[in-house]
Formats: structure tokens, C-alpha cells, sequence
């Protein structure tokens, strides 16, 4: 089961998608008293995860704008950067490494691991805001 954040008809929702199905059934429609909220749902799967069974033919994922999962996440989100070999070599590629090592594109030794404001969150396509260049 995949959940998703999305905007339709003016009002942001959260929802379980079907990608193969390219559809999406809004959990408030499954789930009685729900907030509207994926941080909620997390917090109380195993009591609502008996309502989670469309019923309906939902929305036409084409009929939704897809929003960040969780828009305004209640802390700092931990993130992992160059984890593995491949993605160390895709980084390396990209022109941003400033690493240093014993050869271009290796994967450290241990993670790096760095932390992103909660106010960073956005969408995939979405312009960020306020970046200095």
C-alpha cells in the first residue's frame, strides 16, 4: 500500500495511490473522523488500517497534483548521503563532489549524514524558494 499527499479541486488530501491503476482514493473517504493528515495516519495505522480498502473507482491520478508526502514534517528529516558505490559515482558525476578520497566517486567509509530543515520540503518539480545564488 502506497500513500500519497495531493492537491484536487483546491483542497489538499492525503490518499492511497495505485500507481499501475494511475488512481488515487482519498483516505477521508475510507476512514471515519480522519484529519487529513499523513503524519495522523502514520500515528494510527493499526487502528485504521481495517478501513483502507477502496470501494470506489477513485480519482484519475491525472486529476491530482502530487504534494510533498509529509509538507511540514515536525523536526529536522536525517538523510544519508553517498551510501552506496552507486549512488557515490552518480554524486561524483554530477560536478557537485567536493570530496576527497582515495579515488573519485568511492563510497566512504561510513555514511555521510547531514539534516534538512523541516521548512525545505517540497514537491517533486517545485521551485525552491530563497536560495541564494
Amino acid at each position: 500500500m502506497k500513500f500519497i499527499t495531493f492537491l484536487h479541486n483546491d483542497s489538499h488530501r492525503v490518499g492511497i495511490i495505485d500507481p499501475e491503476q494511475a488512481t488515487v482514493w482519498p483516505i477521508a473517504d475510507l476512514v471515519p473522523d480522519f484529519t487529513e493528515d499523513l503524519l495522523d495516519l502514520v500515528r494510527g495505522f493499526d487502528d485504521i488500517k481495517k478501513f483502507l480498502m477502496p470501494t470506489d473507482d477513485g480519482i484519475p491520478l491525472n486529476d491530482v497534483s502530487i504534494c510533498a508526502p509529509i509538507p511540514l514534517p515536525e523536526r529536522n528529516i536525517l538523510c544519508v548521503g553517498k551510501n552506496y558505490l552507486e549512488h557515490s559515482k552518480e554524486f561524483q558525476a554530477s560536478g557537485f563532489d567536493q570530496s576527497s578520497g582515495p579515488t573519485p566517486g568511492d563510497a566512504p567509509e561510513a555514511p555521510i549524514i547531514f539534516t534538512k530543515a523541516p521548512s525545505s520540503v517540497i514537491a517533486t518539480g517545485e521551485p525552491v524558494i530563497g536560495v541564494l545564488v
